[in-house]
């Protein structure tokens, strides 16, 4: 649910003319549950692809410089809903600059419709070793005064055409194996589609917010959280229903 900010903006203004940091830093946290792990997942999953190397950055380094940034600039800051989207381009563009590369696996997208049930277990084996072994970010997160959120069905199955796979798969697996498969099928993807999913389904960002925050135009917005959806959706056709006929 998105936070509102209507009338932040000028509190955030009278804490910096008390020149209280740490009361305006409160505020931000206060307004932005999600940003902590936002962050945090992108730092993971370049982790994870190699772009960055493990232990030298940490979520705090991102949040403290963004809310420097906001201190700094509070007279240029948008104000009501506005703000929320221009915090996140921000982070966006203090972690772009970090990762300076990015990689992904190309034959993962040509052959997602011909794995083999073997190898769909073998990839998540894989992953969930990868991710067992990179306990930075885990670590940082684990704290209840910041939500979790985990991928579910419906962020990717949203056509009404689509709702008795969506019950097939629903009662087929469990909220875990749900979760697991779309965050194990996301880290195939480029680094920007990943995003885009992540500020769309766990943000709840529109899209012509999430232009903004990405520097992209809406279309761009759209075509990659519907080949983000087109993937997932055929990766839980064939890993968990096809490989039953």
């Amino acid at each position: 649910m998105q936070q509102h900010f209507e009338g932040a903006l000028p509190h955030l203004k009278q804490m910096k003319q008390q020149t209280d940091k740490h009361a305006f830093n409160e505020t931000l946290t206060r307004l932005l549950p999600g940003l902590r792990n936002y962050i945090g997942r992108r730092l993971s999953r370049a982790i994870r692809k190699g772009l960055m190397p493990k232990r030298k950055y940490r979520v705090n380094d991102f949040v403290d410089e963004l809310y420097l940034l906001a201190y700094d600039h509070i007279e240029q800051l948008p104000s009501g809903d506005e703000l929320r989207s221009w915090l996140f381009e921000q982070a966006d563009q203090l972690l772009d600059r970090t990762i300076s590369t990015e990689e992904f696996n190309k034959s993962f997208m040509e052959h997602v419709d011909s794995y083999s049930k073997l190898e769909w277990e073998e990839m998540q084996e894989k992953f969930t070793a990868d991710a067992d072994g990179d306990l930075i970010m885990e670590e940082e997160l684990d704290d209840p005064s910041y939500p979790k959120h985990d991928y579910s069905l419906e962020d990717v199955f949203v056509e009404d055409k689509e709702k008795s796979l969506l019950e097939k798969l629903n009662k087929e697996l469990t909220a875990e194996e749900i979760h697991q498969h779309i965050d194990m099928v996301l880290h195939q993807l480029p680094l920007q589609v990943q995003a885009i999913f992540e500020l769309a389904t766990q943000q709840h960002f529109e899209p012509e917010e999430i232009a903004r925050i990405r520097n992209l135009s809406v279309e761009e917005v759209e075509k990659h959280l519907a080949d983000a959806r087109k993937f997932i959706r055929i990766s839980f056709e064939k890993r968990f229903l096809l490989s039953k006929i």
